[in-house]
Parts: C-alpha cells; sequence; structure tokens
C-alpha cells in the first residue's frame, strides 16, 4: 500500500493534471450498441468500478473521428459503446494492462432493437439536437448510415466483432464476449476481472430496454 505522499503525488498528476496512467487496469466494452451495452455498464458499477456509457469525448470533422480522451480517462475505470468500439485498438496501445469485454447478442434481436433505437421516425427527432450530434455522426462513419440498413448494419456489427476476435486471438486473457442474457453472465464477468459472484438470486442488469434512458445509446 503507498504513503500517503505517494498517493496524493498520483492524485495531482492523474486526476488534476489528467495525465494518462500507462499502468492502471482499465476496463474496455468494445461491443456495438444495442449489444447489453448498458447492461454492462450498470454491472461494472455494481462490482465498484467508476464506468461510463457512451463516453462523449470524440468529433466527427469531414468523416474522421478526432477523439481527446484526456479529459476522461484518468476520472472513470471502465467504458463503454461505440466510442470505445471504435478505438479499441488504440486504447490497448495506451493501455497495456486493460481487459476488453465484447458484448454480444442474438443477430435478429440485435436487428429488432437497432431497427427500432435507430429508425428514421428517432434519426429525425435528434438530428437538429446538439447533444445527439456527434453520437450521430459517429454513427453514420461506423454503419456507413445515420439511420437503420439492414444489410450495412448487420454487417458493420459482424465485421467488428470478427475484427476484434482476430485482433485479440494471440491474446486470449485480455478479451471475453459476453452474452447478457445468459444465466452465467456474471460468472463469466467476474471469473474475467477477478472479482467475487454477487448473490447468485441477484439477475443481472437488463437496462435500457427499448427505450432510450439515462444512457441514451
Amino acid at each position: 500500500m503507498g504513503s500517503l505522499a505517494e498517493k496524493l503525488r498520483k492524485h495531482v498528476r492523474y486526476r488534476l493534471l489528467r495525465r494518462i496512467d500507462a499502468d492502471k487496469p482499465m476496463i474496455f466494452g468494445v461491443g456495438v450498441s444495442r449489444t447489453g451495452t448498458t447492461s454492462l455498464t450498470v454491472a461494472l458499477e455494481e462490482l465498484g468500478y467508476r464506468a461510463i456509457h457512451f463516453p462523449h469525448c470524440f468529433d466527427v470533422v469531414d468523416g474522421e473521428v478526432r477523439f481527446d480522451w484526456k479529459w476522461y480517462l484518468p476520472t472513470f475505470d471502465a467504458f463503454t459503446d461505440l466510442p470505445v468500439a471504435r478505438y479499441y485498438r488504440e486504447l490497448d496501445g495506451m493501455y497495456p494492462n486493460a481487459r476488453f469485454i465484447l458484448t454480444v447478442r442474438d443477430e435478429e434481436k440485435w436487428l429488432g432493437s437497432v431497427t427500432k433505437f435507430f429508425s428514421q421516425e428517432r434519426y429525425d427527432e435528434v438530428k437538429d439536437k446538439p447533444e445527439f450530434a456527434q453520437g450521430v455522426r459517429l454513427r453514420g462513419t461506423f454503419y456507413g448510415s445515420p439511420v437503420y440498413e439492414r444489410d450495412r448494419y448487420l454487417s458493420a456489427m459482424r465485421d467488428h466483432n470478427q475484427a476484434v476476435r482476430a485482433y485479440f486471438a494471440d491474446r486470449p486473457d485480455k478479451l471475453i464476449e459476453l452474452d447478457v442474457t445468459r444465466p452465467d453472465a456474471w460468472r463469466t464477468l467476474c471469473g474475467f476481472l477477478g472479482k467475487p459472484v454477487p448473490n447468485e438470486d441477484r439477475p443481472f442488469p437488463w437496462a435500457n430496454q427499448g427505450t432510450a434512458g439515462r444512457r441514451k445509446h
């Protein structure tokens, strides 16, 4: 256990000055939206992590995604959803001790969810609201369209999952796949993170079902 002076030094360096602590064992949820990313965020919070869903740490200019993580990375322990999925290679390079969680979902159920969540109607509701502008632009670059199109979205999701698996293929200890609807979700997650499993009678969080709540992506 470090001295008080060492703790103070780290607080100043990594919190006040927003420096990157490369040794920190960060957690990154790299599944695409609507695969249980909000549920994963809530579960991580219940395990004691400071977690954030869909961090607004980027902008999209002329189709190019530009990230600025410096105000977020020192403040949280875990990050989830599309900005993280889009940037997992760079985050792996920044944090050698990080762990990555690929949330997965039955394809037909996922398509049913994104059909509603990223519909033309919903797009028309949010496209002119500044607080949604970044997310809409990021979705457009990731899927090829900010509005749901079955073939584009399904292809992008499949390609992303395959790329993540290939990237970590020689480091299986760095990545797990997690289906939050499975009865063993808590054991899978806690085993990977080295955390005790919560009471077996306690269901895995199932958040953000069908509607946009506190976490909107």
